[in-house]
């Protein structure tokens, strides 16, 4: 039966224009292994004529056949289609241009359909959707450009060959396309979960390179959940705590006792209000400012607190009020010598006047004495 849009009856096997990308043993492994789930589906959804059973794979070789005879029309119509569907400008290409991308897109395909080793196609849209344009799309997006090249194909395949082997045909075509959406959705979730991964694996990094110390708290028992690496450290210097865990143990442990009732309430505010703050916190011989937050994610919440060590700032502050006192105590003596002095003064001269005119040896002896002792 002829085939529309002027087939090529002998196709050249097509190379794509990019370079082939080198995947590791772990990448292959990866991709075969959910490969082999997906293919599982399908078998059971079309049988085994989409398999790699001999017969099935002499069927896909005659779709691929199919594709690459009528591959400049199958390009063509699948560009115009998406043209269509995302309402882009009609392009005005020269007999035998096309959109790169596409071309080697179907290339790499059509070489899986022949050999299911060859899983370039593959390795490319998983790097597609880990950095390249897919990871910008939405997989509906992708899910639709596909339907529209399902379409083509299955067009050209009935234009064709018909009957019963031209039903088997279409029915790998579309197991084919349906076996590239279900690898995409995949590699989809795949890339998601490691931008996830990645950003938490930050998120941790910064909250555990962070100075100061902070904590995860339970709301309700003020159990510490979390911890910082700078937690770690002071929890291993507080006098009695150098062998005893942090996590699992409740955080006003870690305070003096007449201070727990104080510390209790001051959580219990974080909790209604949302924030609290608390100054020269006494943990061990430390002093901490403390701010703390409620942190609310889905259905669970925790209080994040933050330290920060002000025992410098303490120790000056202690330090200047000895300072101050020592000044104070200069100044009251300096006012009580100069009182005393006074009345001395006036003692002096009057001794001094007498001593004079006295001609008695006792007295004049006792007078010297007087002298000596305020002068």
């Amino acid at each position: 039966m002829r085939a529309c849009c002027s087939p090529n009856s002998n196709p050249v096997r097509r190379e794509p224009s990019d370079a082939p990308i080198v995947a590791t043993p772990e990448d292959l492994d990866s991709i075969r292994l959910h490969l082999s789930k997906i293919d599982k589906l399908l078998l059971g959804l079309f049988g085994p004529i989409y398999s790699h059973e001999p017969e099935s794979l002499r069927a896909r070789a005659e779709v691929g056949d199919i594709i690459e005879q009528h591959f400049d029309a199958i390009i063509r119509e699948w560009e115009e289609a998406i043209g269509v569907i995302f309402g882009l400008p009609t392009l005005d290409r020269a007999p035998g241009e096309a959109s790169p991308d596409l071309v080697n897109s179907l290339i790499r395909f059509i070489a899986h359909l022949r050999d299911p080793e060859d899983l370039q196609t593959y390795l490319y849209l998983r790097k597609h959707c880990q950095q390249g344009m897919l990871s910008r799309a939405q997989p509906s997006q992708f899910n639709t450009i596909h339907i529209a090249l399902k379409q083509v194909i299955l067009k050209h395949i009935y234009s064709s060959v018909r009957g019963k082997k031209g039903d088997h045909l279409r029915d790998i075509a579309v197991a084919s396309i349906d076996e590239r959406r279900l690898m995409v959705s995949w590699f989809y979730i795949e890339s998601r979960e490691a931008e996830l991964r990645e950003s938490e694996e930050k998120y941790r990094n910064l909250i555990n390179h962070a100075p100061d110390p902070m904590y995860e708290i339970d709301c309700e028992t003020l159990v510490v959940l979390g911890a910082n690496s700078a937690a770690e450290r002071l929890h291993r210097k507080l006098p009695g705590e150098e062998h005893l865990p942090l996590i699992g143990r409740a955080i006003t442990d870690f305070v003096p006792a007449e201070d727990r009732p104080g510390t209790i309430e001051h959580f219990r505010d974080v909790v209604r209000e949302g924030t609290g703050q608390s100054m020269d916190l006494p943990l061990g011989p430390f002093f901490f400012d403390e701010n703390s937050s409620l942190i609310t994610y889905g259905n669970k919440r925790f209080i994040h607190m933050i330290l920060r060590d002000v025992t410098h700032r303490r120790e000056m502050m202690d330090e200047l009020l000895k300072a101050e006192r020592l000044a104070a105590a200069g100044t009251f003596a300096a006012g009580v010598a100069h009182e005393v002095k006074n009345p001395l003064a006036s003692i002096s001269s009057l001794v001094q006047s007498i001593l004079g005119g006295e001609s008695d040896s006792t007295r004049r002896t006792t007078l010297h004495t007087i002298l000596a002792q305020i002068t």
